[in-house]
């Protein structure tokens, strides 16, 4: 069977897992994690592509990479190839370092931003390498805090997503992070569409493929909570109290949001669910940037 054809989006999401053949390591010292670094910094130039964060494991590599008007596939041969070139320069072997095609998802940050972050900085966590991702080196978690400066790095789009400012927005992630280590291993959900390419819903997927949304009727109200709630790790009745956390806000604007834009509630049913008022979902909104859907 033929393999799907990988679609260029400009400016979307990928999460890239590159694997080492036949889960072989590919390092051989700590200098082999700062050499690529430098390629992928020099890569990423060359492509105007941005990343958004990275977990360099033993065999394995996590990207989330944001694409220009280049796809994908040049960025990730000239990572692949470069390092390969260098990592074998000087040793006594042949054969194939990666394994010949990489894995990427299009993800849908709106929904699913702050799960692959946690997936991605988590990794050495849920493979027992560290107790905490604040113990590994080789990974965008310390340059999320401010501890590393990583200038190929791109920080300050995700943390906009948790507070308006930085200061705020690093602790918000802080506590995000460590609300996660309990069960690190938290998989993403399973990607979707044609090649399960997609990590978001028949919306999204329309959105990238620009074909009609398949959809059986319109999404109801609780299936939209209970995604969002499974998105974010957050208890349904977390959304129920009077708390105004940013994280609990973020989460409201998004369900009022999808709701009203999808037509499965007006806001005065979304205050009734979510045991709040609508200025509380007002508020919410604002807050997060969103402006109220019509």
């Amino acid at each position: 069977m033929a393999r799907p054809l990988r679609i260029h989006v400009p400016g979307a999401f990928h999460h890239v897992t590159l694997r080492g053949n036949h889960q072989q390591p590919l390092f051989r010292a700590a200098t082999d994690r700062g050499l690529l670094n430098t390629i992928v910094r020099n890569a990423i130039d060359k492509h105007g592509a941005r990343v958004h964060a990275y977990c360099w494991m033993t065999n394995h590599l996590h990207f989330f990479v944001q694409v220009g008007n280049e796809p994908l596939s040049g960025l990730m041969r000239d990572i692949a190839a470069g390092y390969a070139r260098e990592f074998q320069k000087n040793l006594k072997t042949t054969g194939h370092l990666f394994e010949r095609r990489y894995h990427s998802v299009i993800v849908d940050t709106d929904r699913y931003l702050f799960a692959v972050l946690r997936y991605i900085h988590l990794n050495p966590v849920a493979a027992g390498i560290v107790a905490s991702p604040f113990d590994y080196r080789w990974s965008s978690h310390l340059a999320y805090l401010g501890f590393k400066f990583d200038p190929w790095v791109t920080v300050d789009f995700a943390l906009r997503m948790f507070a308006d400012t930085e200061e705020r927005a690093r602790l918000r992630y802080v506590e995000f992070i460590a609300e996660q280590l309990a069960r690190p291993e938290i998989p993403l959900d399973e990607p979707r569409g044609e090649g399960k390419q997609f990590l978001g819903d028949d919306d999204f997927i329309a959105r990238m493929t620009n074909t009609p949304v398949r959809t059986s009727g319109r999404r109801d109200l609780e299936s939209i909570i209970e995604d969002v709630c499974r998105e974010f790790s957050i208890d349904r009745a977390a959304l129920a109290t009077r708390s105004r956390h940013q994280s609990v806000a973020k989460i409201r604007a998004l369900i009022v949001e999808r709701a009203i834009t999808r037509g499965s509630a007006t806001l005065a049913e979304i205050a009734r669910k979510l045991e709040c008022d609508r200025k509380t979902l007002r508020e919410a909104l604002k807050r997060n940037g969103i402006s109220m859907p019509r």
